[in-house]
């Protein structure tokens, strides 16, 4: 810099020399000269101080980029918050809810690194706020958001796997994802990861495992983790010797054994093992009473000719009917469920299943009342030898 004045200050002094100085030939070539080594001087000088200012502006810029995409990030977040919300006021500006605007601006975020961004963002397409109803792209953003460890995008990752909607059903993938979220403690991962290793989905059947993960999630208040770990201790208390499938009876087996190696034969197509499982399910021997995982075994292995199966399908429709028509129903008691598989079952002829739906059209008891078609069906059910339908005929002359 000090050269730099020096040659500016000997500038000067030239440019304020005396006119007669510059009559002489050489005098005036030596002027030019001076000249064009100040200007070669100044422009090398300037190329210096850029060279030098050069990297420092670029680490300047690569230390502050990060602070200013983070602050870009929390802005296009808390703005996404602020129309999401409505009503309210946003870097003193008040904001009214813009569904569609918010949006933008979590996907702004997203774009800026926001960590939680995304899984908002797949909510939104999952959900259709904002924009249309899109199971593809909520998939998309929740894999965004898994990758970046949202524990609630990757359960939302994992589900998409599991429900094939949005990716194309992958039970391995499903399982892997509802692993690493219930691993960062998410009760809801927590409880899917029980019921995977509950039903042998993605993983190997293993119940030991599903109570431990059911346990994790309960104690951290998943309502439907305890009531799955209560079934499952009930079922366990079921002494072995009870287990009367497959022509069993009076042989005391480890029934956990034998459910893993049950399961693991049904799901490989065994008629057998499949209508065996389905009794365990519907008689919660050995696992938590369940019929419609009972349902789904008797299905199958009635599509493969098993006769027995055949027979429990209208049986598990009237159970299922039963649980939501029942007095102790409680809060899940609801007529019209209970009509739906009281209705398949009375299709395959189960008389008792008749009768009912028939005082239900008698009476208008949670569907249209219709008398005349209540009649029918309890005559329908005397015929196939239910005597309380035939009670009812004979006392009230139907």
């Amino acid at each position: 810099m000090k050269y730099l004045k020096e040659k500016v200050l000997l500038s000067f002094l030239v440019l304020s020399l005396p006119s007669f100085v510059t009559a002489n030939t050489k005098s005036e070539e030596l002027h030019f000269k001076v000249l064009d080594g100040i200007d070669k001087a100044g422009e090398m000088a300037s190329l210096g101080i850029e060279k030098l200012f050069s990297p420092l502006h670029k680490g300047v810029e690569k230390l502050a980029k990060p602070y200013i995409e983070k602050n870009n990030a929390e802005y296009f977040f808390n703005l996404g918050q602020a129309y999401y919300q409505g009503n309210g006021y946003f870097n003193n500006q008040y904001i009214k809810k813009d569904d569609a605007k918010a949006l933008e601006a979590w996907t702004n975020a997203s774009y800026s690194g926001d960590k939680i961004a995304p899984f908002n963002v797949g909510l939104m397409y999952y959900k259709g706020e904002g924009t249309t109803v899109n199971k593809e792209k909520a998939c998309e953003w929740f894999l965004r958001g898994a990758l970046l460890e949202n524990p609630s995008a990757q359960v939302y990752t994992g589900a998409c796997y599991y429900s094939g909607q949005g990716f194309q059903q992958n039970l391995t993938e499903a399982f892997k994802w509802f692993s690493v979220a219930a691993k960062n403690g998410n009760k809801n991962a927590q409880f899917l990861l029980g019921e995977m290793y509950s039903d042998g989905q993605g993983t190997e059947l293993n119940l030991s495992l599903a109570k431990e993960w059911y346990e994790k999630s309960a104690a951290q208040g998943h309502v439907s983790a305890q009531k799955k770990l209560d079934k499952l201790q009930k079922s366990w208390n079921v002494p072995y010797k009870q287990l009367t499938v497959a022509d069993m009876a009076g042989k005391v087996i480890d029934g956990d054994a034998y459910f893993v190696s049950a399961a693991n034969s049904a799901q490989s197509g065994d008629a057998k093992a499949q209508f065996e499982l389905g009794v365990m399910y519907f008689r919660g021997i050995g696992v938590p009473q369940d019929y419609i995982k009972a349902l789904d075994f008797f299905e199958k292995a009635a599509a493969q000719g098993h006769e027995r199966a055949k027979d429990y399908i209208p049986r598990t429709y009237f159970a299922l009917g039963s649980h939501y028509f029942s007095e102790d129903a409680g809060e899940r008691q609801d007529d019209q469920e209970a009509f739906k598989w009281f209705s398949k079952a009375a299709e395959l002829g189960h008389a008792q299943s008749q009768y009912i739906i028939g005082l239900m059209y008698y009476f208008g008891e949670g569907i249209p009342k219709d008398e005349s078609k209540g009649v029918q069906l309890i005559k329908q059910s005397a015929q196939n030898g239910f005597g309380e339908a035939r009670k009812v005929i004979d006392e009230y002359k139907l």
